[in-house]
């Protein structure tokens, strides 16, 4: 084959751009080291070589979902549960009260002490950050939701935008790093000891339907798998007062396992069902609570968040919490040092 031939056979292959010099020199070394084949044989291999370039530059390029960065710093390592080793009848919850205030309940004796430290915004925000988070860790408050922050409580993750993008922000450093840019927007759903969890649709455990999910490696920012999950309420069972309709029940949470914990009820009905539990597997329940509308036990939960060291729960209108472990009972902490009326947010793990 001449060079000529050579030269509009490439141009067919992979455009008009003048051919390297380098890149031309080895091709004609090679040409002069191995026989010449016959053009039949050699023309199938060189299309079949600018289909694998077109298919490459197409997957390289068109990917759906994702595309991934470098990162040059690393991550920590994660540490065990938060409130893994704490006893949760001597430790201290971080709360955010109803009218702006935060500080720390203590379990033992339900006393709140406000804080007036500052607290760390999402790098984009422009207007003042209201206070959603406490890392014990650096002992700094944070504008994002608890289940954003990383198990070691040194670094949140928070999105932004159209192409979103998926950031790790170092609490101690204010080093903020991008770790993935999406071409549709995507949801931080919880950082657990896995990973950093993510999906197209927010985490809603009331809506039914498939949900593209990622697992995000926090130290490399690669998706390191991805399942199709069909979301939902829980599994009913024979026995149950109420269908999946929406009627009668609720989500006030997850547990430190990201087990979706669901309240059952009827308010208008004293005496009626009034449970909490949350499943392990689909028809697998675990009962934190199992009693009736109005008993003596004035179980009203407001929302629910996990820790190393059971379940704690808020009141729906008090200012009380309630402190769960598996294979324990409910107990309960009136607080004082504000109004009974104030309904209080749980800010993070007890420490």
């Amino acid at each position: 084959m001449d060079e000529t031939r050579f030269r509009a056979l490439m141009r067919d292959a992979i455009g008009d751009e003048a051919m390297h010099p380098r890149l031309a020199s080895a091709v004609r070394t090679r040409l002069a080291e191995r026989p010449a084949r016959a053009t039949g044989t050699r023309l199938p291999l060189l299309l079949a070589a600018a289909v694998l370039v077109a298919v490459t530059a197409t997957a390289w390029f068109m990917t759906p979902f994702l595309t991934s960065r470098t990162l040059q710093n690393t991550f920590p390592a994660s540490s065990p549960s938060p409130g893994a080793l704490v006893d949760p009848a001597h430790c201290r919850l971080p709360v955010v009260e109803q009218q702006g205030q935060y500080g720390f309940i203590d379990t033992q004796t339900g006393t709140f002490t406000r804080d007036k430290s500052g607290v760390i915004g999402e790098p984009h925000h422009q207007l003042p950050a209201a206070p959603s988070a406490y890392t014990p860790k650096l002992n700094r408050w944070l504008s994002v939701a608890p289940r954003q922050v990383s198990p070691d409580g040194r670094s949140y993750a928070w999105s932004r935008g159209l192409p979103a993008e998926l950031h790790r922000f170092d609490i101690a450093t204010g080093e903020d790093t991008t770790l993935l840019t999406f071409i549709r927007p995507v949801y931080i759903w919880r950082w657990d000891l896995e990973g950093i969890r993510v999906g197209d649709q927010p985490f809603d455990p009331m809506r039914s339907g498939s949900t593209r999910t990622f697992l995000v490696d926090p130290k490399t920012g690669e998706a390191s798998q991805f399942a199709i999950l069909v979301t939902g309420p829980f599994t009913p069972l024979p026995g149950d007062p109420h269908g999946t309709d929406g009627s009668g029940f609720h989500p006030l949470g997850t547990d430190a396992q990201g087990h979706v914990i669901w309240w059952f009820f009827n308010l208008d009905k004293p005496g009626a069902v009034d449970w909490v539990f949350y499943e392990t597997d689909p028809g697998q329940r675990v009962y934190i609570f199992k009693g009736t509308q109005g008993d003596a036990t004035g179980f009203d939960p407001g929302e629910a968040l996990g820790d190393g060291t059971g379940v704690w729960f808020t009141d729906h209108d008090h200012a009380v919490i309630w402190h769960w472990q598996p294979g324990g009972e409910l107990r309960r902490v009136a607080v004082t040092g504000l109004p009974d009326s104030t309904s209080l947010a749980l800010a993070g793990p007890c420490f």
